[in-house]
């Protein structure tokens, strides 16, 4: 007996130490995570934010698993990188259903894109405004895209008369203009076709009510069936990231942007960002959640373009959680702790170890319910202050549940006197309910259907409208919610007459009418336009610069005046000359207009430009005219002038001559010698000025070299002095010292200043004054020439600078009118000028103004 007590007590003792080494083996082995690998379905970028996020929180740490996320590579599938067990998990999209119908064994455990992102692209420019216009074009399109063959097949497009070419998964071949459209990520390629300065056409499968998932999470049934509690704990960690990355979006940009990758911009991760939440909808719908008579909807539309011989049971490939809670275990274990009473302590153990499972069943579920009733609160608190009309119906009577306040304002009704009754019909046309019907009817949703309605006032507006069933109440239901695009319809109305209306001024417009980018780069041009460049199709020019077609001297003035534009600070027509395609030339004369964005931002610069050469012909050939009759009256002008001022002192020496010779007195006869000496002394002066004036007018340039100009000034004044004492003048000189070098034609200035002296001597009396100022004046020098003269009336100061013009009797002073028309000539040949002051009676002050240093080029500079 005692043996056998020995015998219990070391079976027990094993039994505890046993359940002791079992426990301490979970711990130890609960420390350790579990390595599983994440197979992204491409590079890194925002479309796989929560993951990043569940990674950097330490979700996927607290759910005790080392995860490693992989991008894509190019070649390899990454739905066949998980199915061969290279990867745990991964990222893909309702390309899956293919994947199951091939007997592969794939489970999608949730759904994070609510909407597939996929679209088809085309360019504005291309014309290619409508689905019907890719007939015969060239299509880059992926492989297995089942919901945009629909969407053609839908539109009644045959694909067979479509060039389809196999997609490189880059945007290069359609920005190069190398096919006519693209499969496109409308959160993806639609910023880089927009920064390439394009604009774009989308076509949305969603538009003909094909909306398929997009971005789901999936593993294997055999990964699964081994490790079901990581895949549930994998799966929370991952949902819970992707809270948090829509939570923080601006966090995980800059985390993509700085630790993973810059292939993208700061600028272009927040594009997807931006345009992924209207995909995935979190503040509406859950991450993970899916409905299976969708995707039942996907696979039939699979089946119904070819993709897969025959529907099967989708549920078949949806992850199911939460399994009900065995409690088998616990019950065999209290049968055999009534049969082994011997083994009591080690079943009380067992039993403690089930229950406290037990409870923590139960608490979760009590927390989810919790959860659940708060979820339901906040989403009816959402709904009730939504700003767009929500309709909730039951499906079973047709009647009216539910609807919140923007509904009773749009469609006038109250909610209280309409509750529990059978729904109006608010639609327009009966096709739009029917169609709406089958299409619940197929999928169980509808998203963004467009259709007319009215409300109880005969009001039609246009809406968008979605709709989703669901269970409302313990009854099958039907969750309606729709969006007033009435006025959008009517803007897209006004600018596609707009368009039409622009087209027709384009291609009716005579002269040549260019739009390009900010840049200068042609994007459209007018018939008009290519007519005037020598071309015939738009081809050759578009994506060419503006100024490339101007004459190459003219091109750098062209792209100055073109970079002008935006900021209207210079003129906004130019004239160059146009080279034609044939080489051939013309004159043409171009205006612009800046054409701003509805940001109100810059957007295009619009060119008309028109040909003036023959305008331009005959105005210069106008001109020549006008400048030869110029020419010929000026000449004959100045041989009038020339032939009185000659006829005078001829006349004097013809009479001294004659009386000389009728005289035999020797004093007689002297002074009849120097008064002819004295008249041939003042026709040399008058040929000596008119060639100088004839030198000035032939534009020959001038000898300049630097001068001081004071040196100068007192060489003059020397050459004049006898005459100043004759006159018994008082001269003052005031030359400022700082006066620096000065690039003059030393011959040139001196005639000049010499001939105001002459002047200012000629009109003072005697024992008057004069004054020669010197001083600089900001990048000019000034010079003065002042007397207390006779002045200068109000009638005559027009005319000083005329040729052969004088104020008084020419009997009365001597001089030929040329002096002062020889300064203004001498001055503005030194890009100069002169002024005068007087005031009749009291004297005048002329001055002489002078750049220090004139611009090279235009004349001699020594």
């Amino acid at each position: 007996m005692l043996l056998v007590l020995r015998w219990l007590m070391l079976t027990v003792a094993c039994l505890l130490l046993s359940l002791t080494t079992e426990y301490a083996h979970s711990q130890s082995t609960r420390i350790v995570p579990e390595s599983v690998t994440l197979q992204l379905r491409w590079k890194h970028q925002f479309q796989f934010a929560g993951y990043y996020a569940a990674q950097q929180q330490g979700y996927y740490a607290d759910a005790n698993l080392d995860v490693q996320i992989v991008e894509a590579q190019e070649g390899v599938d990454p739905i066949g990188t998980v199915v061969s067990g290279e990867a745990e998990f991964g990222v893909g999209t309702s390309e899956l259903v293919l994947w199951r119908s091939r007997g592969e064994r794939v489970v999608v455990l949730g759904v994070i894109f609510q909407h597939s992102p996929l679209v088809l692209l085309t360019t504005r420019q291309s014309g290619l405004d409508n689905l019907h216009a890719l007939t015969g074009k060239k299509i880059a399109i992926e492989a297995n895209s089942a919901e945009l063959l629909a969407y053609l097949q839908d539109e009644g497009i045959d694909t067979s008369q479509l060039q389809l070419i196999e997609h490189g998964f880059s945007p290069d071949a359609f920005l190069s203009g190398a096919v006519d459209a693209t499969s496109a990520y409308s959160t993806d390629e639609p910023f880089l076709v927009r920064d390439a300065g394009l604009d774009y056409q989308m076509f949305s499968p969603r538009a003909a009510g094909i909306d398929f998932y997009g971005d789901v999470l999936f593993t294997t049934e055999d990964y699964l069936n081994a490790h079901p509690h990581q895949v549930q704990a994998f799966l929370d960690a991952s949902l819970k990231g992707w809270e948090y990355a829509f939570a923080h979006q601006d966090e995980l940009i800059d985390y993509i942007y700085s630790r993973l990758t810059q292939r993208h911009s700061r600028e272009h991760l927040q594009f997807e960002a931006e345009q992924m939440r209207r995909l995935i909808q979190p503040d509406l719908i859950k991450p993970g959640y899916m409905y299976e008579g969708r995707w039942r909807y996907i696979a039939e539309t699979y089946a119904r373009v070819g993709l897969i011989p025959d529907v099967f049971p989708v549920k078949q490939m949806l992850y199911q959680a939460d399994p009900e809670v065995d409690f088998t275990p616990l019950y065999t274990s209290i049968g055999i702790g009534a049969v082994i009473a011997l083994l009591i302590g080690f079943i009380s153990l067992r039993f403690y170890r089930l229950n406290r499972t037990l409870h923590s069943e139960i608490d979760k579920r009590e927390q989810i319910e919790q959860q659940l009733r708060a979820s339901e609160n906040q989403y009816r608190s959402l709904v009730e202050t939504a700003p767009f009309p929500v309709v909730i119906s039951r499906l079973t009577d047709n009647t009216l549940r539910y609807c919140n306040p923007r509904a009773e304002e749009k469609l006038k009704f109250k909610s209280a006197d309409l509750i529990g009754k059978p729904v109006v019909n608010f639609y327009v046309h009966a096709e739009d309910r029917n169609r709406m019907t089958r299409m619940l009817d197929e999928s169980g949703f509808v998203q963004d259907l467009e259709l007319q309605m009215h409300n109880t006032a005969g009001e039609h507006f246009w809406v968008l409208m979605s709709a989703v069933k669901f269970t409302y109440e313990g009854y099958p239901a039907l969750f309606v919610s729709f969006n007033d695009v009435t006025e959008r319809r009517q803007m897209e109305m006004r600018l596609r007459e707009s368009e039409e209306l622009y087209r027709s001024i384009l291609h009716a417009s005579p002269d040549g009418v260019t739009i390009t980018d900010m840049q200068g780069q042609i994007v459209i041009v007018s018939p008009a336009s290519m007519r005037l460049r020598g071309y015939t199709t738009p081809e050759a020019l578009i994506g060419q610069p503006f100024a490339q077609f101007a004459l190459p001297e003219h091109q750098q003035r062209l792209n100055n005046f073109i970079r002008h534009v935006p900021q209207g600070s210079n003129a906004q027509t130019i004239e160059y000359t146009l080279v034609r395609l044939d080489g051939s030339q013309l004159i043409v004369e171009t205006s612009a207009e800046l054409i701003h964005n509805p940001e109100g931002e810059p957007a295009r610069l619009v060119f008309i430009t028109r040909d003036i050469t023959e305008r331009k012909q005959a105005e210069a050939d106008a001109l020549a005219l006008a400048v030869q009759q110029e020419r010929v009256n000026v000449l004959t002008a100045f041989i009038q002038n020339a032939s009185h001022e000659f006829r005078t002192p001829l006349a004097i020496i013809g009479s001294s001559t004659y009386l000389m010779q009728k005289s035999n007195e020797p004093d007689k006869q002297l002074y009849h010698t120097r008064k002819i000496e004295e008249q041939v002394n003042r026709i040399t002066r008058l040929v000596d000025q008119l060639l100088e004036i004839a030198l000035l007018d032939s534009g020959q340039p001038i000898s300049l070299a630097p001068t001081n100009l004071a040196d100068l000034i007192r060489r003059v004044i020397s050459g004049v002095q006898p005459h100043i004492d004759r006159k018994q003048l008082t001269l003052e000189l005031d030359l400022a010292a700082n006066v620096p070098l000065v690039k003059v034609d030393v011959e040139q200035l001196q005639s000049a200043l010499l001939h105001l002296l002459d002047n200012a001597i000629r009109y003072t009396a005697s024992h008057g004054s004069l004054g020669i100022n010197l001083y600089q004046q900001d990048s000019q020098v000034v010079i003065e020439v002042c007397d207390t003269g006779v002045g200068i009336s109000d009638l005559a100061m027009p005319h000083i600078f005329e040729r052969f013009w004088r104020h008084d009797d020419p009997r009365n002073t001597p001089g030929f009118g040329l002096g002062l028309s020889l300064v203004q000539k001498i001055a503005a040949a030194h890009h100069g000028s002169v002024s005068v002051e007087s005031t009749p009676g009291s004297g005048s002050i002329f001055r002489i103004i002078l750049p220090i240093d004139p611009p090279p080029g235009l004349m001699g500079d020594s």
